[in-house]
């Protein structure tokens, strides 16, 4: 990475996985780096991708599509600034079991498969802290499951819109936003648009959301919180 790149990168050395790795550590992983901005709605990688490197969220945000079954792939997880993601593929034993796009223009750091299996075969300690990375991107995963085996829908929302604005995450962006329609919010808290819609209209009438064309506010993160229990 060109270090006038290196010095513009500043989220991803103050919050998530890779600052609290060993400062050897984070200087190694630093130097095969590559930084890319790129345009909403651009692919990083597509389900069923061939394996690859991993990336860093500097800024922006980047959501998650799946398809486990004969359904269409939907969006779910959605990563916001600070978040490391696509570690999984880096041993080059199976493909993308997601599907990974921007959601706003976004800045990514890269770091490329064939670059950092040449530096683990230097430093193989580095395997050791891209398994802690594999552990808190199953954290996730096993909250967002968790939130949508409430059972009462109006906290399986809240729940929901909590998780995917970040919430739960120890650096909250701010502010609190999530690119995604009102469609796309109730299928992934599994509810139907006829149910969804009035629901979070209540959210917003109560004053705890803003809802837009294609993005919702969190406009009171404590109090949305509460709704969840």
């Amino acid at each position: 990475m060109r270090k006038n790149q290196i010095e513009k990168i500043e989220v991803l050395r103050r919050v998530g996985w890779l600052s609290d790795c060993p400062a050897e550590i984070q200087a190694a992983i630093f130097d095969i780096a590559t930084v890319l901005r790129l345009e909403a709605d651009a692919s990083v990688y597509q389900l069923g991708g061939e394996p690859g490197g991993f990336f860093g969220i500097e800024a922006g945000c980047v959501a998650f599509e799946a398809a486990q079954s004969s359904r269409a792939p939907q969006k779910g997880l959605i990563f916001h600034a600070g978040c490391w993601f696509g570690e999984v593929t880096l041993t080059g034993q199976r493909v993308r079991l997601v599907g990974a796009r921007t959601t706003r223009p976004s800045t990514l750091v890269s770091i490329e498969r064939r670059r950092f299996l040449a530096l683990a075969a230097r430093q193989p300690e580095i395997w050791r802290y891209v398994a802690d990375l594999t552990a808190d991107n199953l954290a996730r995963v096993v909250g967002l499951a968790e939130d949508l085996m409430l059972r009462d829908s109006r906290q399986r929302l809240a729940a929901t819109l909590v998780r995917l604005a970040g919430l739960r995450e120890a650096f909250p962006p701010n502010p609190p936003v999530i690119d995604a329609t009102q469609s796309e919010i109730a299928a992934i808290a599994n509810l139907s648009r006829s149910m969804g819609s009035p629901l979070l209209q209540e959210l917003e009438r109560d004053g705890l959301i803003e809802l837009n064309r294609s993005m919702i506010l969190i406009a009171d993160p404590p109090g949305l919180v509460q709704r969840t229990s």
